[in-house]
């Protein structure tokens, strides 16, 4: 995933946690705020807000990269 963020391939990052997803590969905060990050540089802000949203209800606690990553892409998004 963190290959996929640093050439924007934000669909990538997606797919790439959508099969850990599938696995049943635990999810960690590094894996959600990669996929934020990729989000927000792909101006994919809704997407990173979904991603905020589900780390809710898994038992994974955002970060502050989480938080960033989020309010950057409604930022460049020009959402707030």
């Amino acid at each position: 995933a963190k290959a996929c963020s640093k050439v924007q391939q934000w669909d990538q990052a997606l797919r790439l946690l959508a099969l850990m997803q599938l696995s049943k590969t635990q999810q960690d905060v590094y894996s959600y705020s990669i996929a934020m990050s990729t989000c927000s540089k792909g101006l994919q802000w809704l997407q990173a807000l979904q991603f905020l949203t589900a780390m809710k209800y898994s038992s994974v606690q955002p970060n502050v990269s989480c938080h960033n990553a989020v309010a950057r892409a409604g930022s460049i998004g020009q959402q707030w």
